[in-house]
């Protein structure tokens, strides 16, 4: 599929001597201040379709053009492409038009072809001596393509022979004498070459910014193309599985490979802005380059000066422009998601078919627990939040009758021996549970330490702490997940970005999904309190929702807290006070 990146590019491989708009030689060319030139019809029909408030995009590289006040003949003629364009069109075998000699020169104003004897009493003629001559000639060495004497404006008869550091600019010795008296000048031929010098610094600067792009360019297309590979992969084993389900997965096979569909467009179309702002940056620092090249090969004196003034004053806008297209190439990268040597996307596509095979199959049976190694009755009032110590010790957060405190939670530490699980008063306290939820256990602690001195808790059981705040949790990679009360649902969040929101219970049946507490796993599942269906729901992030956990009993489960510790094993916290300690599979 041809893009405008495309075509950009192709314009870039073309000649210098070759209109991008026609693709035909240049008919009296224009050059605009980003150095880009174009014959001077196709600009001027351009121009009256796509300018805006006085400004139109240059159609190569979009650098934004001003329209001077006297419109598309305003802007100045290329003479390097035109004088260019007249030698190719010159055939080796026309003669003087004056003395029918062999021509080696021609008269860009007078457009008159001359050998070099007529050459020499053309510029004789006080009328002719500023004329343009293009050299004709173009395998003679040392010769430049073209050749003119500069008279200066004011006093026609004084050539432009001093430069006037101060002002900037060509003048005549009159103009030194007078308007540049007191003025620091000196001769045009002892500063020509240090401007030449400098002028190719100025390139190398431009190529050393192209190098650069160039790099990043290849970076972005290279983790562009991995993960294409990565979603293709993801497609196939999407249609694998779909196609063991027969009828009834072949929709859901479809959604998902929507779903992949819109990441491959995204990803597509941002490369491709990419793609085409770099192009564009490349034509712009190519134009500079092409110019200067123009400039420092035929260039004259006075040319090289005026040239050196103009990308003097834009290597500094230059330089900012190609940092920030740089720091774009780097963010756009960013914000692609890419992710070569991973798996992230694969993942996320398998829990999209994961996710939507469990709203198909609502009412899963549920398991219960491998083995329950111990609980406790920790007294009346709901288990809020664990928050598990190094040591495989415990704060619990519940809350305490009305009639026993004014307070609503109470947290207390659960010490976990090999016999029993045991709780101590000792170090119980109440909190306000707004606090717990905002603040974390770990704050309420250093607060309660710094108000107790007598009854300070060690060190041991205040630092450290894994899961500290009720209603979310984080693992050591940075993922994060969370219980968002107004909303009903669970958000997982990847530290590479992907975010994922559980709305439902595949193993309710029927019942409806609440979540109250969330906490991770060992092997990067999420284990989700349902207080709806009365179950811990296990959710893996590569096969989605994998089971339903209870305890067996008389009694009737009613989770409402859940923690893991260091060890793995899940800690749960009921409705009714029960604080209990399992092994999961």
């Amino acid at each position: 599929m041809a893009t405008s990146a495309d075509h950009i590019a192709t314009a870039v491989n073309e000649s210098a001597d070759v209109c991008s708009i026609c693709i035909e030689q240049f008919k009296d060319p224009r050059r605009l201040t980003c150095f880009h030139t174009f014959c001077f019809g196709c600009l001027k029909t351009f121009v009256s379709r796509s300018s805006e408030a006085g400004k139109f995009s240059c159609p190569l590289c979009r650098y934004d053009v001003t329209i001077p006040e006297e419109g598309v003949s305003g802007f100045p003629e290329n003479i390097y492409a035109d004088a260019r364009a007249k030698r190719q069109a010159h055939r080796e075998e026309e003669s003087c038009g004056v003395c029918e000699q062999r021509a080696a020169n021609m008269c860009r104003e007078c457009d008159v072809l001359l050998c070099e004897l007529c050459t020499k009493l053309h510029r004789a003629l006080p009328i002719c001596r500023s004329h343009l001559l293009i050299n004709l000639d173009d395998s003679a060495e040392g010769k430049r393509l073209l050749s003119r004497e500069r008279f200066c404006e004011k006093h026609k008869d004084e050539k432009l022979i001093f430069f006037c550091k101060h002002c900037s600019m060509v003048i005549c010795r009159n103009c030194k004498l007078t308007r540049h008296d007191g003025h620091k000048t000196v001769d045009v031929s002892d500063v020509v070459e240090d401007a030449r010098v400098h002028l190719a610094e100025r390139k190398g600067e431009l190529e050393k910014y192209v190098k650069q792009m160039k790099s990043s360019y290849d970076t972005m297309q290279f983790q562009y193309v991995a993960l294409n590979v990565v979603l293709h992969k993801a497609k196939i084993k999407i249609d694998t599985s779909a196609d063991r389900l027969i009828d009834m997965i072949s929709e859901i096979r479809n959604k998902a490979t929507d779903k992949v569909n819109v990441i491959e467009k995204n990803n597509e179309s941002r490369f491709e802005d990419a793609n085409c702002a770099y192009t564009q940056k490349q034509l712009f620092l190519k134009s500079q380059m092409d110019h200067i090249d123009d400039v420092l090969k035929d260039g004259l004196g006075c040319d090289v000066m005026t040239a050196d003034g103009e990308v003097s004053e834009r290597m500094s806008v230059i330089e900012n422009e190609i940092s920030l297209a740089t720091d774009d190439f780097i963010q756009n990268i960013g914000n692609l998601s890419i992710h070569a040597t991973s798996s992230v996307q694969l993942q996320y596509v398998h829990c999209v078919v994961s996710d939507v095979i469990g709203h198909v199959l609502q009412g899963l049976p549920k398991q219960p627990v491998a083995m329950l190694i111990n609980n406790v009755n920790l007294g009346r009032g709901k288990i809020t939040s664990i928050t598990l110590t190094q040591s495989s010790n415990a704060w619990v957060g519940k809350i305490v009758s009305p009639w026993y405190s004014s307070k609503y939670n109470k947290i207390c530490l659960c010490n976990l021996n090999q016999i029993s699980l045991k709780l101590n008063y000792k170090f119980g306290f109440e909190v306000d549970p707004v606090k717990l939820k905002t603040d974390g256990v770990n704050q309420l602690l250093r607060i309660y330490n710094s108000k107790n001195t007598d009854t300070k808790i060690r060190s041991g059981e205040c630092k450290n702490l894994k899961k500290e705040y009720p209603q979310k949790d984080e693992n050591s990679n940075g993922d994060r997940c969370w219980v968002d009360d107004q909303d009903g649902l669970v958000n997982i969040k990847l530290s590479s970005g992907i975010l994922t929101n559980l709305t439902f219970n595949p193993f309710s049946n029927g019942h409806p999904f609440k979540p109250c507490d969330v906490c991770w796993g060992k092997k990067d599942e999420v284990y989700i309190v349902d207080s709806g269906s009365k179950t811990i729901v296990v959710y893996s992030l590569s096969e989605g929702f994998v089971k339903a956990l209870f305890i067996p009993g008389e009694r009737e489960f009613d989770p409402s807290a859940v923690a893991m510790d260091t060890e793995g094993n899940l800690w749960i916290g009921e409705d009714d006070g029960i604080l209990s300690v399992c092994k999961v599979e």
